[in-house]
């Protein structure tokens, strides 16, 4: 099952999401106390880290961590780019995870502050500590604060946490959550609607969004599709629902065990259909969208960004009536 038009599979994205203590350790995660300041804008050219200071029941701890850009992927943690739905995993060496989902349509521009709301829907934040075996959600106060705008794989992710009040999902206990990421985008469909340059002395962000090339990623036949922008498919008013939900499934089905069992992630991530409310109309689309992917052996290629290609390339009809 195809997560939309982001060509997530389920357990792809739980994969995301989970990253353990193990694979980050083996990439060479580290803290990121002492980096040197970045702009706001474009962030680092070669590291992607975080910084966050988790306080709560008169304790604070600082959860920070690195790693190179080019190590960003589905096989550690970075920003992965939906239909306007940013999603970003950050992950340090001893096991603690912060999941965060930014629904840019809530805002005019992508590049602005964000109300965090309740999972699963919208903007919000979830805190997984791996060997605490305890997770928090955020509950409808704080703020997440965009400073980038990010138009191509490989731009950053740039903003920070402000006051974000997270819940126990178990308990009574909460957490608050203030601090600044900066993070490489891995995986991107579609495009932000960025807020307009205050004038050409910008060049750098001119230039990159020069990149008319943002279609000519992947050089195949959907290239001139916006996805759920131009014109619209059966199945993009269930985008933001569903990536939300196949986060929950990670972060909150006692089954799926934060992605220890795939079997079970992917019937609770099939489970957010019906949760959703998804149309007949859609789910018939997505049906005839994944049984093209598997014919043209799209789904069986590792690289996500060939995958994607591949799919665009040979299922470009089925990807515009779905998206």
């Amino acid at each position: 099952m195809t997560w939309m038009h982001g060509r997530f599979a389920p357990t792809t994205l739980l994969s995301l999401l989970v990253a353990g203590s193990l694979a980050l350790s083996a990439c060479g995660s580290d803290t990121n106390a002492d980096a040197p300041a970045v702009d706001d804008t474009q962030g680092d050219p070669q590291t992607s880290s975080f910084d966050v200071e988790v306080s709560g029941e008169g304790q604070s701890t600082q959860v920070s961590g690195s790693q190179d850009n080019d190590q960003a992927s589905d096989e550690t943690w970075g920003a992965a780019i939906a239909n306007g739905v940013i999603t970003i995993l950050m992950q340090n060496d001893t096991g603690v995870a912060i999941s965060t989902t930014v629904d840019t349509s809530l805002n005019t521009y992508a590049d602005s502050t964000f109300t965090v709301g309740t999972p699963p829907e919208g903007t919000f934040v979830s805190l997984l500590d791996v060997m605490a075996t305890t997770t928090f959600s955020s509950q409808g106060q704080g703020s997440i604060e965009l400073t980038s705008c990010p138009k191509a794989i490989g731009d950053k992710v740039v903003g920070s946490f402000k006051n974000i009040v997270l819940k126990d999902d178990q308990g009574p206990g909460t957490r608050t959550l203030n601090g600044s990421f900066d993070v490489m985008v891995y995986a991107m469909t579609g495009s932000l609607n960025c807020e307009p340059a205050d004038s050409g002395d910008n060049g750098d962000n001119g230039d990159n969004g020069d990149n008319g090339d943002n279609g000519d990623n992947g050089n195949n036949t959907c290239e001139s599709h916006d996805y759920c922008n131009d014109t619209p498919g059966v199945c993009c008013p269930y985008t933001s629902c569903l990536a939300s939900c196949n986060l929950s499934c990670f972060m909150e089905d006692a089954e799926c065990a934060g992605g220890m069992n795939p079997a079970a992630c992917a019937i609770c991530a099939n489970n957010c259909l019906d949760s959703c409310d998804v149309s007949t109309e859609c789910r018939s689309a997505l049906t005839e969208l994944i049984t093209c992917e598997e014919e043209a052996g799209c789904d069986t290629i590792e690289d996500e960004d060939a995958s994607i290609a591949c799919t665009e390339s040979a299922c470009c009809a089925e990807i515009k009536v779905t998206y």
